[in-house]
């Protein structure tokens, strides 16, 4: 009886310490969460500089700009111009419109001395497959264009060959058509028993670049990946050289093949030897998705967030920003990338323009289509990179 009292008084008096604790953390939380810094909406210092509207001199062609340069070259009917995204490399294609940068002297004397504004022009740059060349033009003034001008040589010093050109939409479109009649219908067999490929599954591409070493070469080895998350980890030993130099794909060839460590000259020889059984095989064994960057969990709790206590510490007016004693205009341009322009500190300019001029990724491996890629990043981004040395081209592939 006096054990069961007891307890019952131990009981109750831990009841009454929960019930204390939980009405004392209510009150402190109370008492100190006013002295909690809190993310204020307005700032708490005043900004330091002012918006300058002279920043929109280096802006990026707005969408409607862009609309009024493609529609002005289309109707130049001597240029013979198609914007169509799959068009074949046999014809002539608009491939890029960018903003034209004004003259540095132009510039400084309307931001510095109050001269005129520089007029407000495009750069378009036009792969003519029917004659074989690249050309690059200036559009203004914007809005609404009025007159081209071919500046290819004026900035190259150059003609621009059309083997210059980056691969487009449309030649990979003519390109895949290519292999499938060219290679994957030829091996059926050998796809189906060693990658499990038919005609509901196929295999992911990745291709080698440079596509050669000297002027003109447009040769590319092909590799090919399962389909699958991060396909880069997942290789299944097969790769082909595809010669497309000519804008004419009834010209392009296999130049050779790779299988399983393996070289080959032609897809017929690969086919013969595959048949015969003389050639090592791959094997199809099913692999695990383990590339994919999906979490396996369900997170248990809100990512970092990001707050300004005091209010933002920066402001931004179309292409102009403002940060404590900093200020500078900004664009992305797609020949260079990310930049910025008239950066100051304290009123004070440090720099005219600032951008990112290239970035190499050098890949190794011991297969050709691997081995031999040294991506340029703006060979993805600029048709000039591939162009003999220039003003804007430290240097030739």
């Amino acid at each position: 009886m006096v054990e069961q009292r007891m307890n019952s008084v131990i009981k109750w008096t831990l009841i009454l310490f929960v019930l204390v604790s939980i009405i004392l953390n209510i009150v402190l939380i109370s008492m100190y969460s006013g002295r909690a810094p809190k993310c204020s909406a307005h700032r708490a210092h005043p900004l330091r500089g002012k918006h300058d509207e002279r920043s929109l001199v280096f802006a990026d062609l707005t969408r409607e700009e862009y609309s009024q340069v493609q529609q002005y070259m289309l109707k130049q009917k001597d240029l013979d111009i198609s914007t169509n995204q799959i068009t074949k490399p046999s014809e002539n294609f608009l491939f890029l419109i960018d903003l034209s940068l004004p003259k540095k002297a132009d510039a400084l004397a309307y931001l510095d001395d109050g001269k005129g504004k520089p007029t407000r022009e495009a750069t378009a740059v036009v792969f003519y497959g029917k004659s074989g060349y690249v050309k690059e033009y200036v559009v203004g003034p914007l809005p609404n264009p009025k007159y081209h001008r071919d500046v290819t040589k004026e900035r190259y010093n150059t003609d621009i060959p059309i083997n210059s050109r980056p691969v487009t939409i449309g030649e990979y479109a003519v390109l895949f058509e290519f292999l499938e009649a060219e290679f994957f219908s030829k091996l059926q067999k050998l796809m189906k028993e060693s990658f499990d490929v038919d005609d509901t599954k196929h295999l992911n591409a990745f291709e080698q670049m440079p596509r050669g070493v000297r002027s003109g070469d447009r040769s590319t080895w092909i590799s090919f990946m399962r389909d699958m998350s991060g396909m880069y980890i997942h290789p299944v030993g097969l790769e082909v050289l595809v010669n497309h130099e000519s804008v004419n794909s009834s010209q392009w060839t296999i130049q050779r093949v790779l299988y399983n460590g393996q070289y080959f000259d032609s897809v017929q020889a690969l086919k013969e030897k595959y048949d015969r059984g003389s050639v090592k095989k791959i094997l199809y064994t099913k692999s695990r998705d383990y590339g994919s960057l999906k979490p396996k969990t369900k997170p248990l709790q809100v990512g970092p967030q990001l707050f300004h206590p005091e209010g933002k510490r920066y402001s931004i007016s179309d292409n102009h920003v403002l940060y404590m004693d900093w200020s500078f205009a900004f664009g992305l341009s797609s020949l260079t990338g990310m930049r910025v322009f008239d950066v100051r500190f304290k009123d004070e300019r440090i720099l005219y323009e600032l951008s990112v001029q290239e970035a190499m990724s050098v890949y190794g491996s011991v297969t050709p289509g691997m081995g031999l890629t040294k991506f340029l990043d703006t060979e993805h981004r600029d048709w000039s990179l591939c162009a003999p040395t220039g003003p804007r081209c430290g240097l030739p592939l």
